[in-house]
């Protein structure tokens, strides 16, 4: 490949700011996202054994797939998963970035069984369409709401408490019952109910053992622990902006909680204000009306869409 991975990268520039995960945040320039969230991912890629490069010259262009093989993932499907972050290129070439997908997908999936997903921002409409034309699917498409001034946030208290470590077992239960037929795996036909409720309740357990910074359930007397929201606090986001940021992983209510939802992420902007977090970040599926009029009523707004595509072997 003749041209240097530097010119691929100035070429998509424009679409790869959207790549950040907080591309909400006015206080940072997009170039500026792009300098300190995307570029230092994609130097990632080629350098550590999980994050890989595919580069591939087809009728004359250049391609780089840089893509990560997800161990945790792999052992927990048995299949070999990967997430491809994106594709670099120095023209829009339609034809061609079809035909090199193709032959990058050829390439992974040599070896079966493998799955493969990737998250792409809705700007970089480009990239989705021609992965849509080499066979990837859309299984999902993501709201990613925030909301900034959490120390005008004027919501309710409710009782809730840190879960505890040996409850871990019940809210893996109450994760699995939750089930969402839009989000990534249930809808994806390449995984069975069965399989995308055992990988929503091994994460739920997972974050009670640490994997997300807390998780909340109520602290009602009488009342049985049958919800929970599971977030992480980044601190310092940038070592250039004093800006913190609180993020709302996951969160499951089953009937015995019911109204539990609102409450839940009520008091966890609650503790965003005590904490004086920049931000609060909350996602879900375009589907989901209800929670989004939940975000809205919260003084959430939208701050980014993305969409999920994947392919199965």
């Amino acid at each position: 490949m003749e041209q240097g991975l530097d010119e691929l990268i100035n070429f998509r520039k424009n679409a790869l700011a959207f790549y950040s995960p907080y591309v909400f945040i006015r206080e940072i320039k997009p170039f500026d996202q792009f300098d300190l969230f995307v570029k230092r991912r994609i130097e990632e890629f080629g350098t550590k054994d999980s994050c890989l490069q595919f580069a591939v010259t087809v009728d004359g262009a250049n391609f780089v797939f840089l893509y990560e093989y997800l161990t945790w993932d792999s052992n927990h499907f048995e299949r070999k998963c990967y997430k491809l972050f994106t594709v670099l290129y120095s023209q829009e070439n339609a034809p061609a970035l079809v035909k090199a997908a193709r032959i990058f997908k050829d390439k992974l999936f040599q070896v079966e069984p493998c799955y493969c997903f990737s998250e792409i921002p809705a700007e970089d409409i480009f990239l989705i369409q021609a992965l849509n034309e080499a066979g990837f699917k859309l299984v999902e498409t993501r709201l990613h709401y925030f909301r900034k001034k959490l120390e005008d946030f004027t919501g309710e208290h409710y009782s809730v408490r840190s879960a505890r470590a040996e409850e871990a077992l019940v809210l893996s239960k109450v994760a699995a019952q939750s089930r969402n037929e839009y989000d990534r795996l249930h809808a994806d036909y390449s995984f069975s109910d069965a399989e995308a409720d055992h990988y929503l309740a091994t994460y739920a357990a997972a974050s009670v053992n640490g994997f997300c910074d807390c998780v909340i359930v109520p602290n009602v007397p009488n009342l049985p622990v049958a919800s929970f929201l599971a977030y992480d606090v980044y601190e310092k986001i940038s070592p250039n902006h004093y800006l913190s940021v609180m993020y709302a992983r996951l969160a499951a209510v089953t009937s015995e909680n019911r109204g539990w939802y609102v409450k839940l992420l009520t008091e966890f902007m609650q503790r965003a204000k005590e904490q004086k977090a920049s931000y609060v970040k909350i996602t879900t599926q375009s589907t989901n009306k209800t929670v989004i009029k939940t975000f809205e009523k919260l003084g959430c707004s939208l701050g980014a869409a993305s969409h999920i595509l994947t392919y199965n072997s």
